[in-house]
């Protein structure tokens, strides 16, 4: 029988190792549910994080257990969990829980939200904007009174390795998009490619994007989700040349043999689920 909220003395808590990052739901643990959940199990719930942005879920039982149902799809989504995701939950007040994602480096995950600009999770969302990681731009002078270097360094997502979003000061600067339509890259092999430089219109201003010939880069030099890229634009060149760099992602040991991971996975599955 679950306890009343009154007569718990700590804050109670689970965790769960993501076997599907696309599953539609998340089975919590039954003796969790037991001793601790004394509220309708068809109401909705809140899972929040520490930046205080919070979506609602809601929890339904069938035969086989009682999951975080309706809603649990779009927060992982919205936070790019991905398989093998280490994740706590800990119940902060009734119906409202705590939830901390760690990766498989047994790290903390930095969560960037992927959620588009203007959506609303619930009302519980802080009002102080959360700030995103963003694209750094750096800009370095010189004194021979020649152009200033321009460049900047992104942290690749899965949609990064098909087109590159150019941040703004960089096109401002550069002319992107509309002087220039395209630009030559030299990437870490010295070869150079032609990259088109496409600008795309959306409902509130226009974005220019490294399109055609970005994905050619990609594939050549073997550019993983993770590994961070720098563009340089040396000054000299007018903006019509980029020297690519290449900080690589560390490489987990699940990746590294990928048939491991999924022996492991199906493990993990009879396991936790």
């Amino acid at each position: 029988m679950a306890k009343e909220w009154s007569e718990l003395k700590h804050n109670p808590s689970f965790f769960k190792v993501l076997i599907d990052e696309n599953s539609a739901r998340l089975k919590l643990p039954p003796v969790f549910v037991r001793n601790y959940i004394q509220w309708n199990l068809a109401e909705t719930i809140s899972l929040k994080l520490d930046s205080g942005m919070s979506w609602n879920a809601k929890m339904e039982r069938d035969e086989t257990g009682c999951y975080f149902a309706r809603g649990w799809a779009k927060f992982a989504k919205d936070l790019g969990l991905e398989a093998l995701d280490f994740l706590t939950f800990r119940l902060i007040c009734e119906k409202q829980f705590k939830v901390t994602v760690y990766g498989v480096n047994c790290c903390e995950k930095d969560i960037l939200v992927h959620a588009p600009s203007g959506t609303k999770h619930t009302d519980t969302v802080s009002k102080e904007k959360v700030k995103i990681p963003a694209e750094k731009v750096f800009k370095k002078g010189n004194s021979s009174g020649k152009s200033a270097d321009l460049s900047f360094q992104k942290c690749l997502s899965k949609h990064d390795r098909r087109v590159l979003l150019v941040p703004k000061a960089i096109e401002r600067e550069l002319q992107l998009g509309t002087m220039k339509t395209s630009i030559i890259i030299k990437d870490l092999k010295g070869k150079r490619h032609r990259v088109r430089a496409k600008v795309r219109e959306s409902t509130r201003n226009k974005q220019v994007y490294l399109t055609t010939g970005w994905s050619t880069i990609v594939c050549s030099n073997r550019l993983k989700i993770r590994d961070t890229v720098k563009l340089e634009f040396p000054g000299n060149e007018g903006g019509t040349l980029a020297n690519l760099q290449v900080r690589r992602a560390r490489q987990d040991y699940w990746n590294s043999f990928s048939s491991k991971r999924m022996a492991d996975r199906d493990r993990l599955k009879k396991i936790y689920n």
